[in-house]
Formats: structure tokens, C-alpha cells, sequence
């Protein structure tokens, strides 16, 4: 019951004004309950599964590489056109879409990101495309969501082993892959990218020594390129120190001044 500060009458809660006098009442706001807090846990960043098609069943996941929280790497073979990219089926000779010659499906390595960021310098790479024989090439990128509503980003690239986590047993060795990669920095160089640092674990091999650029490039403006240049054998040097066992002899600046040269 509200009593009436006026004439004292006892009314009922619910009343705003007194049945006697018609005076207001002080009517006590009912405390409003505390709103509910709905916890919404992140979605889980799960491997896909061997056999998963993707990009509509162009692409099938052969084999899982590697698992982290926000990247994912798989085997992948290409079902799809060579020319149209459209999938066909098996056991027809022509596209059914635009008529090519069907040819063997290719491999691929497929980096999946949980987001762009993730994969950020494979898509540099494979929409500025650099072209040399020792770097690792990236090539299709695509967004799916193979697993509920989280769309994932993805890129394509050579099916080649990384993480060798090369250490040269001379720095003669060192010198030597140091060479062998310079051409493939020129090329990045080429379409305006540099690496502001190159770890060893980016140097793989194949039959031969090659350069995944991905994980440290960096665009830069061309008017900058002479400065870019300098800081460039500035990183291939501090490479040297990370790939030789020996203290560097003076016969590494003759090293370092062939990569100037090659990247001038």
C-alpha cells in the first residue's frame, strides 16, 4: 500500500494519484531487473577435413600440413579447367564449359586464414604476381565459409615443403644461397615490394634453394627505391649472420656487394 502524504489515506500500490484527494503519489519505481549478458564464445578455427571441396568442388583437400590458431595449410588438388577454372566431373576429355582439352589435376599448397590479415602477405604476393624460378609462387586467392558462418580467406601457392630451417656449415655455403636468392629479391623489387627482414626458415628447398617472401614483405613506393636498396643488404647481411655457424670472414662483404650490384 502507498499512504498519501497529504490526507494520510493508505492506496493502492499500483495508484498514482490518492482516491480521497486526488493529491499525487509518490509512487517507488519497481527496480528493473539486470539485463541478461548472453556470452558468445569465439568460433572455434578447425582444420577442414580430407575430402573437403571448396570453390565449388573445384578444389579438394588431399592432405593436412599444419594447424595454428588463425592459419591452416592443406595439400589441395585442382579438379577445375585449366582455362575456365569450372569443375567437370570425371572421366570427360573437354571442358563441358568452354571446350579445352582437360588436363591432369594440379597440386597445390592452400594457406587458409582465419581472416585477411592472416594471410596478408600471400595476397600481396599474389595480386602483384613477381615472376623468377627461385621465388614460391602464390596464385588464386578466395573467401569460403566450408564450416559454418565464419568466412575464411585463402590463398594458393606451390606445393612446396617450408620450414627447412636452413644453417650453413661455412660461410662460403652461406655466401652461396645468398647469391642464388638475389635474383628472386630484384624481382620483388621489380613490382615494388622489399623484405625489411629475411629469416632463414624463409630460404626452402626444393631441388634448388628458393625464397618464400610471405611472411615479411613489404610494399614500398618506387621514388624510395635507392633507400629501399641499402636497407635491403642490410637485411641479406643480418640473413648471412643467421645462416653460417662461423664468424663472418671478410670475403662475405665481396658477398654483399655481388647482392647490391644484382638488385642495381
Amino acid at each position: 500500500m502507498t499512504e498519501c502524504t497529504k490526507c494520510g489515506l493508505e492506496n493502492h500500490t499500483v495508484a498514482h494519484f490518492c482516491r480521497r484527494c486526488g493529491a499525487t503519489l509518490a509512487v517507488e519505481k519497481a527496480a528493473e531487473p539486470a539485463p541478461t549478458q548472453i556470452l558468445v564464445s569465439a568460433p572455434q578455427f578447425t582444420q577442414l577435413a580430407e575430402g573437403e571441396l571448396l570453390m565449388g568442388d573445384r578444389y579438394e583437400v588431399q592432405k593436412q600440413l599444419s594447424q595454428s590458431d588463425n592459419r591452416n595449410t592443406y595439400l589441395v588438388k585442382d579438379r577445375g579447367c585449366a582455362k575456365c577454372g569450372k569443375f567437370n566431373g570425371n572421366g570427360g576429355k573437354f571442358c563441358e564449359f568452354c571446350g579445352t582439352r582437360l588436363i591432369q589435376p594440379r597440386q597445390f599448397l592452400l594457406i587458409e586464414g582465419a581472416t585477411e590479415r592472416d594471410v596478408a602477405g600471400e595476397r600481396l604476393l599474389s595480386q602483384r604476381k613477381p615472376q623468377h624460378a627461385q621465388l614460391v609462387n602464390y596464385y588464386n586467392t578466395f573467401e569460403a565459409a566450408p564450416i559454418g558462418p565464419q568466412v575464411r580467406s585463402y590463398v594458393l601457392a606451390d606445393p612446396i615443403a617450408a620450414g627447412n630451417d636452413l644453417l650453413a656449415s661455412t660461410a662460403r655455403d652461406a655466401a652461396c644461397w645468398l647469391k642464388t636468392i638475389a635474383p628472386a629479391v630484384d624481382a620483388l623489387l621489380a613490382v615494388g615490394l622489399w623484405l625489411p627482414h629475411i629469416e632463414r626458415t624463409q630460404l626452402l628447398v626444393d631441388h634448388d634453394i628458393r625464397l618464400d617472401a610471405a611472411a615479411t614483405i613489404q610494399p614500398y613506393d618506387v621514388t624510395q627505391r635507392t633507400t629501399i636498396i641499402a636497407k635491403q643488404v642490410q637485411a641479406a647481411g643480418e640473413l648471412l649472420q643467421q645462416l653460417t655457424v662461423q664468424a663472418l670472414p671478410t670475403t662475405v662483404a665481396t658477398a654483399l656487394e655481388d647482392f647490391r650490384r644484382t638488385l642495381q
